[in-house]
Formats: structure tokens, sequence, C-alpha cells
């Protein structure tokens, strides 16, 4: 995944904005995204909830970044469409 082609969604702004409380500004945020982006390594969903995605999501791909504070960033087609906070028995570091 080439890091530098990763644009924001509005939604994963306001996701980042609700899930973290944060109360400053859109420009803060943003910046504050893409540095979770720098920071984060490529991870994926185990088996069974990859399936469920798939099903809740029109088979659509999805790649993931999980970062060491707890989120994981869910990107489709180099755009960040949103962001969760680690529920770590479903996501696994990708080993390369």
């Amino acid at each position: 995944m080439d890091k530098s082609k990763i644009v924001l969604s509005y939604h994963a702004i306001s996701r980042f904005r609700e899930r973290s409380g944060a109360k400053y500004d859109e420009e803060r945020i943003i910046k504050k995204l893409f540095e979770l982006i720098d920071k984060s390594e490529e991870a994926q969903l185990r088996p069974r909830f990859k399936v469920i995605h798939l099903l809740n999501h029109n088979f659509e791909e999805a790649e993931y970044l999980m970062t060491k504070n707890g989120w994981v960033l869910v990107i489709v087609k180099n755009e960040l469409k949103t962001i969760h906070t680690n529920q770590s028995e479903k996501w696994e570091k990708n080993v390369h």
C-alpha cells in the first residue's frame, strides 16, 4: 500500500472526532489522521471477521492499517473510509 496516495473521507474525519473525543478544529484533526497513517502498520481482519465484513459491505475489499495506540484505519481504493478502536480479537498485523 502506498500511504502517500491515501486521501481522507469526511466520514473518517467525523468518526475520529467522535471516537477520540477531539475538540480541536478540522485542520488539526486532518493533520493528526495523516500522522496516524504514517506511523501505522498494515494489518488484516482475521478470516472469520473478513467474511462478515465482505457480506456487510457489498463484497468491497478493504485494506487496514493499525497504530500502536489502538486505532484501525480502514482504506478502500486509497481513501480512508473510517477509523475504529482496536478490537484485538478481530485484527492481526500482517506478517511478511
